[in-house]
Order: C-alpha cells, then structure tokens, then sequence
C-alpha cells in the first residue's frame, strides 16, 4: 500500500530536494502525465494577469506573460491560494505557458512590452495572442520564492485582444514620473494595494522617476518589496506608545509551515 507522504514535506521540498524519500516527486510525475500543451506556434488565452521578469543573463533578460491553456479559476493573489490544496495550485500552474521575449531592461518602453504591459497590470484577466518561435516545452518549474512556472516558449509576437482594467490608485502611479520608485511602492501600499501587486508594478518597469526606469527581475522585486515595507513598517511601529503589558504568543499553521508572534513589553529595540 502507497505511504502517504506528509504535506508540509512537499512545501518545504517543492519537487527539487525528494526530502519524503521516494526516487521521484509522485505529485510532479502526476501533473507531467496530465500536461496537454498544444503542438502549435499559435496560442490564444487569458492572462490571470500574470507575468515573470527573469534574471538569467541579466541585463537582458527574458519577459513576458503567462497565458492560460484552460479557465483561470485560480486567484491571482498568492494569499488566497492557502484555501485551495496544493494539487490543485499546481495543475493549474501547469497549464500557464510562460511566452517570452528577450530584452534590455532599460527598453521597458519597446514596442513589444508596451503591448502586454497594460494587460499584466490589469484586476481582471486580459485575452492575448501569442505567435512563437517554437511550440511551448513541457514542463513544470518550482522555486522557492516565485510562483511556479509551467511551459514555456520563446515569443515573437503578443498581441492583446482583450481589455485590460486598471486600478485608478495603480494608474496613478504609473503615469506620475516625477514620483521615485520607493516612494511609490510605499504610496502604494498606504493605499490598500497588495505586495503582490506592488511587486509586479515595479517589475514591469512602471514605476520610477521618467527616463530611469527599467524591468527589474520578479525575484529582486519581489525582495525589494519587501524590504521596503518592512522598513517602513518598523518605523511606523516605532511611533507607536510602548508596550507595558503581559507577554503576548500568537501561532498559527499551515501545511507544516508555523508561524508565530511575540508581543513583549518595552522599547522596539531591533
């Protein structure tokens, strides 16, 4: 009889260390075997919006955006896919082919960008056509800070076909090139939108002062981010009365990740 393997042994693995023992992921070869990427040069989907900015060969790099082989039923924000069981994250991952370009980050107003741009910053799905050099690879990537990737295939062409809706707090931003790109993520943040979102504004190059801005790739984003957040989190924190009570504990889980909140009295000392 099969053994059960435990799931938090899969997100902490993500297909690549084997830590439950077995010669070869089960949930991998599962999803390999269910992959039907179509043998074409032609692609026509939605965009969930989603988009990946590389950093292999940096400053050239490869850009482009995810197009969905099947109905986008899987919430564009990370943080609502702890609702949903990581099979089923995965498959729907796995029919995402991933269209590129490869191009200078400093060329984020090419004509090429421009036209998938809008649709990667959009709150709804986007309809794309994509003509590409070759017919999308088989295969389904995992990392440990991006989201995964599925096929993939050099693009010579996108074209959007749909309408993309833009956030008037996201569009605002974009268009002020007078606003530094720290000051935007932070306004940005103030402003109720998420660092997923952030993260993916200041990746495709839309925020920053005019004539400097560039593509940063989605995991230096993704950290900076961050980074920037969580200094002026602290600093916010710092303002605050200082804590006179009892030691607070909070915790919480989920599939073998454990997470916990410590509130002490006294001054913020880190």
């Amino acid at each position: 009889m099969p053994t059960r393997v435990d799931p938090s042994l899969c997100v902490r693995c993500k297909g690549t260390k084997l830590l439950c023992g077995l010669p070869r992921c089960t949930i991998l070869e599962r999803t390999k075997s269910q992959l039907k990427v179509p043998n074409t040069n032609r692609l026509e989907g939605a965009t969930p919006p989603s988009a990946l900015v590389g950093d292999r060969g940096y400053p050239n790099v490869a850009v482009g955006p995810m197009i969905s082989l099947r109905e986008l039923d899987l919430p564009e924000d990370p943080s609502k896919w702890v609702e949903k069981p990581l099979e089923y994250v995965i498959s729907r991952f796995s029919s995402q082919v991933y269209t590129h370009f490869r191009i200078n980050v400093r060329k984020v107003d090419e004509p090429a960008v421009e036209e998938f741009k809008w649709a990667l910053l959009s709150e709804v799905p986007v309809d794309m056509e994509a003509k590409l050099r070759r017919p999308p690879k088989p295969r389904i990537a995992f990392d440990g800070l991006l989201s995964p990737v599925g096929p993939t295939a050099p693009a010579e062409k996108v074209r959007v076909t749909g309408e993309p809706r833009i956030s008037s707090v996201i569009e605002n931003k974009i268009y002020d090139r007078d606003l530094r790109a720290s000051e935007g993520v932070i306004e940005l943040y103030e402003r109720g939108v998420n660092v997923y979102s952030i993260s993916k504004v200041l990746s495709l190059g839309a925020l920053g002062v005019s004539g400097r801005r560039k593509l940063v790739p989605t995991r230096w984003a993704i950290t900076a981010v961050d980074s920037m957040v969580g200094s002026w989190l602290r600093q916010q924190i710092s303002n605050f009365p200082i804590y006179s009570g009892e030691v607070l504990l909070y915790g919480g889980s989920y599939e073998g990740n454990r997470y916990f909140v410590i509130i002490a009295p006294g001054p913020y000392l880190l």
